[in-house]
């Protein structure tokens, strides 16, 4: 009785392997550029600053959400391998210490290598509705 149960769950085990292997191949791949400090959260708190909204040394808390991440392209990777190009774009909210909040939508292309294939077009839509930058996205 008690070996039949040990090679139930052996196999048992065996089976939820071979399903996480099955499934991990048609998982989307989505590029890890969607957090305070990547490229397009940074370049937006820098168009910020560039642009007189907050001060260069005034302490900030950036909190990205990812809205989209759309496949768009492919293209060789640093290994030779071909890799796929993301169109990202994010909501990002900007909270500095002295009590101003800012809202931004940036777009640009990523890829699970590097996160700034493109220029972000930075849009500030609170407290006004702003294109700040139109970035290089080609």
């Amino acid at each position: 009785m008690r070996k039949g149960i040990i090679v139930f769950i052996i196999c048992l085990l065996l089976l939820l392997v071979a399903i996480k292997i099955l499934t991990s191949q048609y998982e989307k791949v989505i590029p890890n550029c969607y957090n305070d400090y990547n490229w397009a959260s940074q370049t937006a708190e820098v168009n910020l600053i560039n642009r007189g909204f907050i001060e260069k040394e005034e302490p900030t808390t950036i909190t990205p959400r990812l809205l989209l991440s759309e496949k768009i392209d492919t293209m060789e990777g640093m290994n030779s391998n071909i890799i796929d190009i993301h169109r990202q774009i994010q909501l990002i909210n900007i909270k500095s210490d002295t009590g101003k909040v800012f809202e931004l939508i940036t777009i640009n292309k990523a890829s699970i290598e590097e996160c700034s294939l493109s220029d972000p077009v930075i849009i500030l839509i609170s407290p006004e509705i702003k294109v700040l930058d139109f970035g290089k996205y080609n």
